[in-house]
């Protein structure tokens, strides 16, 4: 939107965005505050993919309002491209430009986002607090009649599991004698 005076000085050049809904949702609303001016106008256009008779594909309305009445005093139907004098002043619908505002009130499925960060947290502290640890034994019979045990494990590196797997073997020792 454009708005100039009689001398033709700019008074407000930019967008102004739609933020409102009306209450059947059929048209967007935007306010355009100007500071010369105590009106309030409001510029209101058909939502989004919904056909208006009043307000058709590339037109704006402006809607005048003095301070404190609930009713507008003038309502004008801009074209775009096309200035309209109005009170001593020139408006002008330049074009519209389309943005996406995104706001999220409520997520249903919010829920399954926090599970699974719950179960990544979890299954991070399971791979680093209990590592698969594996045992591997052979037992072979001897030509002399006595059986030959062997151990091994696949945990490489692993400081902590070097005490338990020396205590295993020393169990192992005990329980079949020194000629095992």
């Amino acid at each position: 939107m454009s708005v100039s005076d009689a001398n033709g000085a700019t008074l407000y050049q930019g967008g102004v965005p739609l933020l409102w809904s009306s209450d059947d949702d059929t048209h967007r609303i935007g306010q355009l505050t100007l500071t010369d001016s105590n009106n309030v106008v409001y510029v209101v256009g058909a939502t989004s993919g919904r056909v208006d008779p009043v307000i058709h594909a590339g037109q704006m309305q402006l809607e005048f309002y003095r301070p404190g009445e609930q009713q507008p005093y003038n309502i004008q139907l801009l074209t775009q491209g096309t200035p309209v004098t109005i009170d001593g002043l020139t408006y002008t619908f330049q074009r519209e430009q389309q943005f996406t505002g995104l706001i999220v009130a409520r997520d249903p499925g919010a829920w399954l986002v926090w599970l699974g960060a719950l179960a990544l947290v979890l299954g991070c502290f399971l791979v680093f607090m209990f590592p698969n640890r594996r045992i591997w034994a052979a037992i072979k019979a001897r030509a002399d009649g006595a059986a030959q045990i062997s151990l091994g494990a696949t945990a490489r590196h692993d400081a902590a599991f070097a005490p338990e797997f020396t205590k295993l073997v020393e169990q192992v020792r005990l329980a079949f004698g020194p000629a095992a």
